[in-house]
């Protein structure tokens, strides 16, 4: 039999939202992304903080799976927040929507453990795959910003995918697993191996690669496939 709207009546299996924290000091912003996301209907704002050391703790308490983070803050900036969020929750994936696009926060950001980085011209559609690209653990950036990364990191980045074949299969799994997880042991129990065998793994992983720092490997890891998906429609 058909409902109201035509659809046969059967209960349907529900929905699972995306929960977000919204990290932002100005009340406009966050109100409006609220409204945004709301209205998608897979996306639920558990939360809102107006300040880095509020967003911390209310990410501690609500563990939300996105967190859409502000650089400039006042009390405490996004990039330190960022880093002791991801450092104490790696489970929660940070999404920075900010004004300041300047290379050097745009890297510090990312070097603390930050997914995706948008500007706040970016559009309302834009934010959304934004959003869902980045629960998924692939990257997302404005067009100008990916352009930029492009060129600072395209060399390292294009030498490393060059020698992805020298990897051995076991390798090439801790690099895929390094994209969703900074968490040794979370890898070790995904593979069923020890975390030291881990450790020696990623230890290959980065001399075939040529990285000099765990940071650089983990940004190649999460980051491989996604210039691509850099968000369009910037205005």
């Amino acid at each position: 039999m058909l409902d109201e709207t035509g659809d046969l009546g059967m209960e349907r299996e529900p929905v699972e939202r995306t929960t977000i924290l919204l990290v932002d000091d100005e009340t406009i912003v966050r109100d409006a992304l609220k409204r945004l996301l709301e209205s998608r209907g897979m996306f639920t704002v558990i939360g809102q903080a107006c300040n880095g050391l509020e967003g911390i703790a209310l990410a501690k308490e609500l563990r939300p799976q996105i967190i859409i983070m502000d650089v400039m803050m006042p009390v405490m900036n996004g990039i330190d927040a960022t880093r002791q969020i991801i450092r104490e929750m790696p489970e929660s994936k940070v999404l920075v929507l900010s004004r300041n696009s300047d290379d050097e926060v745009v890297e510090k950001m990312l070097a603390a453990g930050a997914i995706s980085y948008l500007n706040k011209h970016s559009t309302g559609k834009s934010v959304v795959q934004a959003v869902r690209e980045t629960k998924k653990g692939h990257s997302c950036f404005s067009p100008a910003i990916a352009e930029r990364l492009h060129e600072r990191m395209g060399e390292p980045f294009r030498r490393a995918k060059e020698n992805e074949s020298l990897l051995t299969q076991r390798e090439a799994e801790v690099l895929q697993l390094l994209a969703e997880t900074d968490s040794k042991h979370a890898i070790a129990h995904e593979l069923g191996i020890s975390v030291a065998a881990v450790v020696e793994h990623q230890k290959q992983v980065m001399q075939k690669l040529r990285f000099h720092e765990v940071e650089a490997l983990t940004r190649y890891a999460m980051n491989q496939g996604s210039w691509a998906r850099a968000e369009s429609g910037d205005g």
